[in-house]
């Protein structure tokens, strides 16, 4: 099973062959194992660290030891979405409502993508949150206005932190998906569905282990179409899975 992933023509595929792309360091010695040989064109370098241990280890077990629904939801929340915060672009839209004494203010903080007039009033900004300094001097000029530079950032981002975790992620499910004598039908950024049950060892409830969504059940017929696009017929029911429809909304047919 290829285990490398790329983004080609906006998909993400599993390529097989000769390919070029950036990857993170430990999974390359990882796929290194398994038979894929490397060319290192360039390197990139970050410092090391495990600056998240304290926030995993607080909202787990707030998570595990949950009585109530709400509480539980919101520390899966904390832990489902810290990464993918690390990963945002700095290229944030956003709107704003402001009042004419209000505007150049805007102007100095902000590039502004497009305005609509509400009222004699009141003005509306799309705005980006990346500041352009560009922008500010040509409005200086132009407008002979003299708007201060503003180093505020509102999103807080480093593509390292986010690369690395997914990668770490794609580390901890190759050794699912390469079990020998287990087939794999499907898998996603943390399931897989295979031919086999997984050995007992490496199914339960706790933090890194797998979960039998299907409790004991077994599939009799499976469509995968893509990644979130596929249907499980069982002895009971049917489970849809089709990304931007709700899930088991689809009939088999």
């Amino acid at each position: 099973y290829p285990l490398l992933i790329c983004r080609q023509e906006g998909k993400v595929i599993h390529p097989r062959g000769t390919w070029r792309n950036t990857y993170f360091s430990e999974e390359i010695k990882e796929v290194v194992k398994y038979g894929y040989e490397v060319k290192i064109l360039k390197i990139m370098q970050f410092s090391r660290g495990r600056p998240f241990d304290e926030y995993i280890d607080h909202f787990y077990n707030l998570k595990k030891n949950a009585t109530d629904p709400t509480t539980r939801y919101i520390a899966k929340l904390h832990l489902n979405s810290l990464y993918g915060m690390f990963g945002r672009t700095i290229d944030t839209l956003r709107t704003i409502i402001a009042k004419n004494h209000e505007i150049p203010k805007i102007l100095s903080r902000y590039e502004v993508k497009t305005y609509v007039d509400i009222s004699d009033e009141l003005t509306l900004f799309l705005i980006n949150n990346k500041l352009d300094y560009g922008n500010i001097r040509k409005l200086n000029i132009d407008l002979d206005l003299n708007l201060i530079y503003s180093t505020q950032s509102f999103v807080k981002s480093n593509v390292a932190v986010a690369s690395s975790i997914t990668a770490y992620a794609r580390i901890e499910m190759m050794k699912y998906k390469m079990i020998p004598g287990i087939e794999l039908y499907y898998t996603d950024t943390d399931s897989i569905i295979v031919g086999k049950p997984l050995p007992s060892y490496l199914i339960g409830d706790e933090l890194g282990q797998m979960k039998d969504e299907l409790k004991g059940g077994v599939i009799l017929k499976g469509v995968f179409l893509g990644i979130k696009k596929y249907g499980l017929k069982l002895n009971d029911k049917i489970i849809s899975v089709f990304s931007g429809i709700p899930r088991n909304d689809l009939s088999w047919e």
